[in-house]
């Protein structure tokens, strides 16, 4: 009888289970098949319609906007007016002629990055929200030596590719003369690893940027630390290379690289001279140490907090942070960096803290 009823609950593979009553097991295993197909069929239509409600949102355009709208929101009248995503139709005015981040199809103009939509005269054009650094003649920007080549070295510039400093971009001590044997010693100069500062001299057809270094302001970084940020928040100014009311000296680099450190020592005698030999590695005091420290967490909380990077705003935050009382290292707590952020806007609107 026991050998009966096991057969009866659990009948063999390939039996007939109309010939054998089902038993609790059975009837809750069919219960639960039901209840997941169920399931499934649900969250299949569930799927069905949130497909169908993302192609009726794709196949939204600008056609659907009366002309008001198309003008404020497309047009491109205003710069800055707005952002557009890739695929996305822009609509301009006759005559407009398309720039950097779009493309032509079918006689219309679409977007082909994300950025904020950008319109000088006839020209329109999208400024991408991140992007590496595109390089423009008289830049001033900071790098990083990758490697040494016949007569040149390559710098990572946070470019596309690697930018490349020219022997003959450099200025010799005395003004002497190029000879082959410069070529032998160029370790003498830079070595793989050295942050510089250079500006751009020329930015080629397949985009690689030139770069030289014939100014007592370029030349070798010492003494500080490197930050990386991206090269649409720093902003242009009149001069890049400053020493702050605190006396530590900033580097803001236009492709987003950035160096913090003490003064560069250059010579007064000669505007051309071999600054970057002149630069060697000093001994930097505990209050220096310090104020490095709290501009460069500044900068960090710029950064964060998608703020221009400028030496004015640099400085506002930092006096900012100075009246409060919070210390270098404070800086680092991301709720100290939210409270600075609120005094820095309230200050800067012109209302007491």
């Amino acid at each position: 009888m026991v050998n009966q009823t096991d057969s009866d609950n659990f009948p063999p593979l390939g039996a007939a289970s109309s010939r054998r009553p089902r038993s609790a097991a059975s009837a809750f295993s069919a219960s639960s098949a039901s209840s997941t197909s169920s399931a499934s069929a649900h969250a299949e239509g569930v799927h069905e319609t949130h497909k169908r409600l993302r192609g009726e949102a794709m196949r939204w355009s600008a056609a659907s906007l009366d002309d008001r709208e198309r003008k404020s929101v497309f047009s491109g009248d205003i710069p800055g007016l707005g952002v557009v995503v890739p695929g996305q139709q822009i609509v301009v005015e006759e005559g407009c002629m398309r720039g950097h981040g779009t493309y032509e199809k079918g006689g219309k103009i679409f977007a082909a990055v994300c950025g904020i939509l950008e319109k000088v005269n006839k020209l329109v054009y999208i400024r991408p929200l991140r992007s590496r650094y595109q390089g423009s003649v008289g830049d001033v920007v900071v790098g990083r030596v990758t490697d040494i080549l016949n007569g040149k070295w390559l710098v990572d510039v946070n470019s596309g590719q690697a930018a490349c400093l020219a022997l003959a971009a450099i200025s010799l001590p005395e003004h002497r003369r190029r000879l082959d044997e410069d070529m032998l010693e160029m370790q003498n100069f830079f070595v793989v690893g050295d942050v510089i500062c250079c500006e751009v001299q020329r930015v080629r057809a397949d985009g690689q940027i030139l770069l030289h270094t014939r100014s007592t302001r370029y030349g070798r970084l010492m003494n500080g630390v490197f930050l990386a940020v991206a090269p649409q928040q720093i902003q242009r100014q009149s001069h890049h290379i400053v020493q702050l009311s605190c006396g530590v000296q900033v580097v803001l680099g236009l492709n987003g690289y950035i160096w913090i450190s003490l003064p560069m020592k250059t010579s007064a005698k000669d505007t051309m001279n071999y600054a970057h030999v002149q630069t060697t590695h000093e001994k930097v005091s505990k209050e220096m140490r310090l104020a490095i420290s709290r501009v460069r967490n500044i900068v960090l909380c710029l950064a964060r907090s998608n703020f221009d990077i400028s030496t004015q705003t640099i400085e506002r935050m930092y006096d900012v942070s100075v009246s409060r009382g919070w210390e270098a290292k404070d800086l680092a707590d991301p709720l100290v960096m939210q409270e600075l952020v609120e005094a820095f806007l309230v200050a800067r609107l012109g209302k007491d803290a």
